[in-house]
């Protein structure tokens, strides 16, 4: 898998399951979520809380995202093509 970090957009469902994410300009379908954990981070250091998602998408790639809980904004992990 390719290291990232660059926010993304994520539409979810109501139980705040990922359904869509946008990576560079285009929407993808999420197809399947292979795993979701939290993380409390280093949390000595200053770090937060996330919500991190193992997921397909449409086009077949395996993205892992996460959901930064103070600011609620999504960020991408890792992608592998």
């Amino acid at each position: 898998m390719k290291l990232l970090h660059s926010r993304v957009g994520v539409i979810t469902d109501a139980t705040e399951q990922p359904i869509k994410v946008k990576y560079l300009d285009s929407w993808y379908e999420v197809v399947e979520r292979l795993d979701r954990w939290e993380d409390a981070g280093e949390w000595w250091n200053g770090e937060s809380e996330k919500i991190f998602f193992r997921v397909i998408l449409i086009n077949g790639s395996v993205m892992e995202i996460y959901k930064d809980l103070p600011t609620e904004e999504w960020w991408s992990n890792r992608l592998s093509m």
